[in-house]
């Protein structure tokens, strides 16, 4: 019960800030489907500096959004 509350407010708090994609390292199997199911873009598996991650991210981002 405690995962899915988890899981499901990441997905509610990210809609409420009207996110549309998330970038971060690793994520749990429900998360993403709760992500999906939100209609937000994962970019999974990511590390190292956070400026340098949406940099490295940009390109497949603006393709997502167009």
């Amino acid at each position: 019960m405690v995962k899915k509350i988890m899981r499901d407010s990441l997905a509610g708090v990210l809609n409420a800030l009207n996110a549309d994609v998330l970038i971060c390292g690793g994520i749990g199997g429900d998360a993403k489907t709760a992500l999906a199911a939100s209609g937000i873009k994962l970019f999974g598996g990511v590390s190292g500096d956070a400026d340098q991650a949406v940099e490295n991210c940009e390109c497949c981002i603006d393709l997502y959004m167009d």
